[in-house]
């Protein structure tokens, strides 16, 4: 079985392009209230959180939890 993990965002680095969302909207839903991205409830393949963190310009989804 495939390991599964959980992103993360730190909301402060955040600069709010929206590219996590656009890219995995399974994973990731946008707060208008914030104006930043928000983590959906749930555990994904780690291979997608680590593609997450990888196209972030910012650097601030990290892939936390591993099971």
């Amino acid at each position: 079985m495939d390991a599964t993990c959980r992103p993360a965002v730190n909301a402060i680095e955040c600069s709010g392009c929206g590219g996590c969302v656009d890219m995995f909207p399974h994973m990731f839903g946008w707060d208008d209230t914030a104006d930043r991205p928000v983590v959906k409830d749930g555990r994904f393949p780690c291979e997608e959180v680590r593609q997450a963190v990888a196209i972030c310009p910012r650097d601030c989804i990290e892939a936390v939890d591993e099971a």
